[in-house]
């Protein structure tokens, strides 16, 4: 008897570096660790530029990709995805954040997004998403008729040697920011929070800021340009860090600022949880109900400077770090791993 075959759309990977790539990564992982189970990694060939590249990525993920004859199901980990009548089709939808926060995302993305998004979930035999936030946003848009929720594992795949924050650190404090300089992130505010701790403590809080540019670098590099000219105190950092990289950045830090209008998930912020450091976070999105304890009174400069400075007192950032061990350990790679090979097997 053959072996089912499982084919994931890998699209994602050709379009450029994200935190979506990163965690269609873990996905495939997850799948590779199935016994007798096929897994078909599908790429799309190679697109044109322009609105014709958006019209090559729709006919690739609605069309072509479940379109393999020896696909016994497909799994779309981007939002949009369509399978053939009788293949069954995972969808992972990330978050809802292009619909519920329009001026954030350019143009092209949104009308992409708005144009295929409900299709797909209404035609998905399951729809799986990574938060109960983003659950209660789907339900609300489109009723899926099946949803489940699958948290992204704190650390990717079983843990290795990852060294962990060493506690409260002397002399420097290093405020750390990671990720794409997408709008939705609001760069900006974090620089406005860590400046006003500055001036209203006199910590030496530096921060450090890595990920790549998008499109909103322009800004922050006019509010670096305003608040830190002669970079004093602001490091920005636009390669892609290696995992140990990260890792060390991660370990070295004092505290990781995440000041995000939305998040359906947010990986760094369990990533620092899970090594250990203490979060401040704006209470966007799903980031409240992922680490309650780190959450600022509210998404403004005043109320993130206000959080940050409680954790200058060494016991409040041992507190913190413990709370964010104990949140993070509710996710790990066995369980994330368990429950999509769960979700596989119910649709074969």
């Amino acid at each position: 008897m053959n072996e089912p075959v499982i084919g994931i759309n890998m699209a994602i990977r050709e379009r450029g570096i994200s935190g979506t790539a990163r965690v269609a990564g873990y996905i495939l992982d997850a799948l590779l660790g199935m016994d007798r189970i096929v897994v078909e990694e599908l790429v799309p060939p190679p697109r044109h530029r322009g609105v014709r590249g958006a019209i090559d990525d729709a006919r690739w993920d609605m069309w072509s990709a479940g379109r393999s004859p020896a696909l016994n199901a497909l799994l779309s980990p981007c939002n949009i995805g369509r399978a053939p009548r009788a293949v069954p089709h995972v969808l992972w939808v990330q978050d809802t954040m292009v619909l519920d926060n329009p001026q954030l995302f350019d143009r092209g993305y949104r009308w992409y997004l708005k144009s295929l998004m409900g299709k797909s979930v209404r035609s998905a035999t399951v729809v799986v998403t990574a938060s109960d936030d983003a659950a209660e946003r789907i339900t609300r848009r489109w009723q899926p008729r099946r949803l489940e929720v699958i948290g992204w594992p704190a650390l990717p795949r079983e843990r290795r040697e990852i060294p962990e924050n060493a506690g409260f650190p002397t002399g420097e404090l290093t405020v750390l920011m990671v990720g794409t300089t997408l709008p939705h992130k609001n760069h900006v505010l974090a620089v406005e929070a860590v400046e006003q701790l500055r001036t209203s403590t006199g910590a030496n809080a530096m921060l450090r800021i890595v990920g790549p540019p998008h499109n909103a670098e322009a800004d922050l590099t006019a509010t670096i340009e305003r608040v830190d000219p002669s970079r004093r105190w602001i490091t920005r950092e636009r390669a892609l860090l290696t995992d140990a990289e990260l890792d060390d950045a991660y370990a070295r830090a004092w505290v990781l600022l995440q000041a995000s209008v939305d998040e359906g998930f947010c990986l760094p912020i369990m990533e620092a949880a899970a090594r250990g450091l203490p979060v401040v976070h704006s209470g966007g999105g799903a980031m409240r109900e992922l680490l309650p304890h780190a959450a600022a009174a509210e998404p403004s400069a005043p109320a993130l400077r206000d959080a940050m400075a409680m954790l200058l007192d060494p016991e409040a950032h041992a507190s913190s770090r413990t709370a964010g061990l104990s949140c993070a350990a509710r996710h790990t790679w066995a369980g994330f791993q368990t429950d999509v090979q769960a979700v596989i097997r119910s649709v074969l």
